[in-house]
């Protein structure tokens, strides 16, 4: 189990055990936002702070650290995911990279409503391999098309976030969205709509 703290870190408990990483251990940060599993070994974490870094834990225990993007603005890494073209993609504050040749290359700068580069929080692909991307601010949820962004989800309209949004895939490939003030929601035919299961949860699930 890898659990992430703003401002303590990183800590794994192994059933038997718990260890805490820290900026002593290796981490380029105390500041982490998420850590998550990519593959089968590896695991990515991201810093309020700093870019990424990655550890294999079954084979050394030390991480290993990603150069800060050269593109100009980068200041905090979000979150990181494996595409289906097996390319990991970076949220960042200003807009979502490419891991390329060990160097973070700029993808997409998408800009939200007052024309500034839009803060990505979190990035998604579900089985059909549809992309989503969620922003820091108001909560939108946009699609991606051949890089071309569209909005789903205006967070401004209907309420603010609860927490940050987070998609979650199910066993039978159902894609569920979580974190917003409305309740449960469903990703259905690229749109995102309210799941049926939220008439049996309570407010704010």
């Amino acid at each position: 189990l890898w659990i992430n703290f703003v401002g303590n870190g990183i800590a794994v408990y192994d059933g038997l055990k718990r260890r805490r990483f820290l900026v002593r251990d290796g981490l380029p940060s105390n500041e982490a936002t998420s850590i998550n599993l990519i593959g089968k070994t590896t695991f990515w974490a991201t810093f309020t702070d700093a870019p990424p870094a990655w550890i294999q834990p079954h084979q050394k225990q030390e991480w290993q650290l990603t150069a800060p993007p050269k593109q100009q603005g980068f200041e905090s890494s979000q979150y990181v995911m494996r595409g289906s073209d097996k390319t990991i993609y970076m949220a960042a504050n200003n807009g979502v990279y490419r891991y390329v040749s060990n160097l973070w290359q700029i993808w997409l700068q998408p800009r939200d409503k007052n024309g500034k580069i839009a803060f990505i929080r979190y990035l998604y692909q579900d089985p059909d391999d549809n992309r989503f991307y969620a922003t820091s601010q108001g909560g939108d949820i946009f699609r991606l098309d051949e890089n071309q962004a569209t909005l789903i989800f205006d967070g401004d309209i209907l309420s603010q976030q609860l927490q940050p949004v987070r998609f979650v895939g199910s066993p039978d490939n159902r894609v569920f969205v979580t974190g917003l003030v409305q309740g449960l929601h469903e990703v259905k035919a690229g749109r995102i709509v309210m799941a049926a299961e939220q008439a049996l949860l309570p407010n704010n699930v």
